[in-house]
């Protein structure tokens, strides 16, 4: 599905990711664990989403060279990402995500009521996905009344929102307590269940064994098998 090969990615004289080498296969859950060095989890999920360009190295998923497509594209091959909580506006409403996932896929469209009749399309569409997600808040909640733990089900929701295959999810133990933590486990075996594939970094090594089929580590900007 994934293939990470040879990854490599300095910023100035810092080197984040160096020499990164990773399988990702379908069906399945993978974990990348990471004690420190934030910057070079957060780069990876860059290099992967399309966010940032590898200096060096290679991108193939389900064979197909990926680096020189933009998010967007990637998004339309299948390989869906979870936004950090930080792309949540407190002042906005679940509504209004959900629009704003719509109207970015659709940006070619601009007559008034043809973007009306889509969005509306759109916003029913979400409901099935929401609710997979753990959200069952109504539409006009905003942000800034939503718990931690909804606040990640509900990043969750938006990349689920489009079909795909592969979900990259970044840190989605951070921000939240423990006690939280079989919700988002129970998130990610479900998807697993409907046979899609799951990466996720953590700092958690006892819950990456757990839910993870294969364990990497990640130090020093190098990937390596988790013992």
């Amino acid at each position: 599905m994934l293939e990470i090969k040879n990854l490599k990615r300095s910023f100035g004289q810092e080197v984040a990711v160096d020499s990164a080498t990773l399988s990702i296969e379908d069906n399945s859950i993978v974990a990348l664990i990471s004690q420190s060095n934030t910057i070079a989890k957060t780069t990876l999920i860059g290099l992967i989403s399309g966010h940032l360009i590898p200096d060096e190295g290679h991108l193939f998923f389900n064979g197909v060279n990926i680096v020189p497509l933009n998010p967007y594209q990637r998004k339309k091959q299948g390989l869906s990402c979870v936004a950090l909580e930080d792309y949540l506006f407190n002042h906005l409403t679940i509504a209004d995500h959900v629009l704003a996932v719509a109207r970015n896929a659709s940006s070619t469209i601009n007559e008034l009521y043809a973007q009306w009749r889509l969005d509306s399309q759109f916003l029913k569409k979400s409901f099935t996905a929401l609710a997979s997600a753990g959200v069952d808040l109504p539409m006009e909640t905003k942000i800034s009344e939503l718990s931690p733990i909804k606040k990640k089900m509900l990043s969750l929701g938006l990349a689920m929102l489009e079909p795909f295959e592969l979900l990259v999810w970044e840190d989605p133990l951070k921000g939240i307590s423990k006690e939280s933590y079989p919700e988002i486990e129970k998130l990610i075996i479900e998807l697993k269940r409907k046979q899609k594939s799951v990466f996720f970094t953590c700092t958690d090594s006892e819950f990456a064994k757990k839910v993870a089929d294969k364990q990497f580590i990640m130090q020093a900007g190098r990937i390596s098998n988790a013992p």
